[in-house]
């Protein structure tokens, strides 16, 4: 446990033990679905359904079905793309960014924001696929050796570079999620009383110990993660918006694009993080969790960055005019007082005058306010998106060619089936894992210097009960109970200092200061990532070259045949996915982490609220003087119990 000053106020409220925090996380998984469980997946599996309805029309009729016309023949689809990408960001940017600044607050949180962006982005890449017209041949943009020519995709394109990124980001959002993840999913295998949910955990969590050298890499692993999915979080949105900026259409051709971009993606991320929070927070009484402490900083962050779009806004307008263009500024004029002007107006109250509220203190700190308030942001996100590509399109050069865009029932069925995804894939995540992470809870959560029972009740004095002396220990080993990682601490340094064989140390969460203490060797991971990372690179750079210079030199857009520059988007993403898929293939190799494998944890039934020391006897003379010695300071250092474990 840890002891933070009483000036700072604490993350999780209420006088707790490790136990209690499993018990209060677990509780979603562990009881049976309420009536507003079924009430709301039942309503977001119909959403999907027309969304599944509204994609077979699609695919048998064909993308005439849709709204669009020979003057906008970009709408509602890349608006709904561009928007989930955007949902998408701000579940790295709580989990990595946040992360790598040590900001403790976002431990509540990180889950749920994870979960989101893995289920945000596979929404978004549904848009481009449908919008192929024949999605089965969604192939055609990867490029792979084929007997057309070979026929290779045009590397120079923002649309092949938006393939690499959503690709590469989906990878490692995904893994950082489920490496994150597979403490818990241990856990609830240790909890659970159901013979298949136990298999199914066992197998998913790949045979978890909690043992230190597991928490060690798995800390370097997560370092690393959050190393690459930074610039992957500025990345990503940057090459999105480069599917307009790099075009000649006044009102897309900006330079602005790739910041405004992503700080919009964080912002609308964020909005929707509150807005599952918010709900979760309620559904399933975590108040003491994610306490009115988060809520506020979470929504200084939207004051931040709705602040920052606001900017963006502004600045749009400015170098429209400052510029002199007159296509240009005819664009933002037709924002402002053409036939889409109520949705402009609409954009710029939703998502920079709305969030100027949180100036407040009291309507930051108003539950019912934020949820309010982040709703009319994705919904003014969403907007924005819209009347980026519509307004842009809709009136061209030529006056005979204006026209208006509607959205067809077809293509607002698309977006409902992938709200309905959305919520769905959610609600069955929040019934089968826990929406906030028990070990890094655990690892953050501040308490009193008074241990606490189950009951809840202080007891300051926590002697264990003395075990029977044995005559002889040879070929076993002693496990060292205790329930307290500071007690765990001290009797570490007192049992090496005195020479004893410590072969293993489990612990429910990671431990700062036990590496140093066994002069644990540092893991290899970083060195893993940087080679494999190296290959990434050369392989992306040098295939690149190779293909518009030598194997297909084609003359794209005045290009020369090897664009350095143009080249750079796809070898970052493969950099990055190169050294996120080895890091985590050696993490489990090197941690032996298998499917199916059986814990070792000694203390299974424990091993979430348990710290447990494990000593062998081999080097020593069987003395009894050295084992009194043993319990001598096992009792000193607050152990609850000392067990004997038969076979190493």
């Amino acid at each position: 446990m840890k002891f933070v000053s009483h000036l700072r106020e604490p993350l999780i409220l209420g006088v707790k033990n490790y136990k209690q925090v499993t018990d209060d996380l677990c509780v979603n998984v562990e009881s049976k679905p309420g009536k507003y469980w079924y009430i709301a997946i039942g309503i977001s599996l119909s959403a999907f359904l027309i969304g599944v309805i509204s994609s077979f029309i699609t695919i048998y009729e064909g993308i005439g079905t849709w709204g669009l016309n020979k003057t906008v023949n970009w709408a509602m689809d890349i608006t709904n793309f561009v928007w989930w990408i955007g949902i998408g960001h701000a579940g790295t940017f709580i989990s990595a960014i946040l992360l790598i600044l040590k900001q403790r607050w976002r431990t509540a949180v990180s889950r749920t924001a994870e979960a989101m962006t893995i289920f945000a982005v596979m929404c978004a890449g549904f848009f481009p696929l449908i919008h192929m017209g024949r999605p089965w041949l969604f192939f055609y943009i990867i490029p792979y050796p084929n007997t057309r020519g070979p026929l290779w995709v045009n590397f120079n394109s923002a649309l092949v570079w938006d393939f690499f990124a959503i690709f590469t980001y989906f990878t490692v959002s995904l893994l950082f999620w489920y490496t994150g993840l597979i403490p818990d999913i241990a856990t609830l295998r240790d909890r659970t009383k159901s013979r298949l949910r136990r298999f199914v955990y066992n197998v998913l969590s790949f045979g978890w110990s909690g043992s230190l050298k597991q928490w060690h890499r798995h800390e370097v692993l997560s370092t690393i993660l959050a190393g690459l999915a930074t610039p992957l979080v500025v990345s990503v949105h940057s090459i999105v918006s480069l599917d307009f900026a790099t075009s000649v259409i006044p009102g897309w051709h900006s330079t602005i694009f790739p910041p405004y971009f992503v700080i919009g993606a964080i912002f609308s991320g964020f909005a929707m993080v509150q807005t599952l929070v918010i709900i979760m927070r309620k559904v399933f009484k975590l108040e003491n969790y994610i306490t009115l402490k988060h809520i506020e900083t979470m929504n200084k962050m939207l004051l931040l960055t709705g602040s920052l779009v606001g900017i963006a806004y502004f600045t749009e307008i400015f170098m429209a005019w400052y510029s002199n263009n007159p296509y240009e500024f005819s664009v933002v004029l037709n924002r402002i007082k053409g036939p889409y002007r109520w949705l402009y107006w609409l954009m710029l109250l939703f998502n920079a005058i709305f969030p100027q509220l949180f100036w407040l203190k009291r309507v930051r700190t108003s539950i019912l306010a934020t949820f309010i308030i982040s709703i009319l942001i994705n919904v003014g996100m969403w907007l924005e998106r819209f009347v980026i590509i519509v307004t842009s399109l809709h009136r061209d050069y030529l006056p005979s060619s204006w026209t208006i865009y509607i959205p067809s029932i077809v293509e607002i069925g698309l977006f409902i089936g992938t709200l309905g995804f959305f919520f769905t894939a959610f609600l069955i995540f929040a019934k089968f894992f826990p929406v906030v992470s028990i070990a890094e809870i655990k690892s953050i959560f501040k308490v009193s210097s008074e241990v606490v029972k189950g009951d809840g009740k202080p007891v300051k004095d926590n002697k264990p009960v003395e075990l029977p002396r044995f005559s002889s220990f040879r070929g076993q080993q002693f496990m060292i109970i205790y329930n307290d990682e500071n007690k765990l601490i001290e009797g570490l340094k007192k049992f090496v200092s005195l020479n004893f064989k410590v072969v293993d140390v489990f612990t429910p969460f990671h431990i700062h200061g036990v590496d140093e203490i066994l002069n644990l060797k540092k893991t290899r991971l970083p060195k893993v990532a940087f080679f494999a990372g190296s290959i990434g690179a050369v392989t992306g750079f040098v295939f690149q070259s190779w293909v518009h210079a030598l194997d297909w030199p084609m003359n794209f857009g005045g290009k020369p045949y090897f664009s350095f520059l143009s080249f750079i988007p796809i070898t970052f993403e493969l950099t990055v996915l190169f050294s996120a898929l080895a890091s985590v293939f050696s993490f489990f190799y090197r941690s032996k982490l298998f499917p199916g494998v059986k814990s070792r944890n000694p203390i299974i039934d424990d091993a979430g609220d348990k710290f447990v020391v494990l000593i062998d006897f081999d080097e020593f003379s069987l003395r009894r003087e050295i084992i009194d010695k043993l319990y001598e300071i096992a009792f000193e250092t607050g152990a609850i119990e000392i067990k004997i474990k038969q076979e190493k």
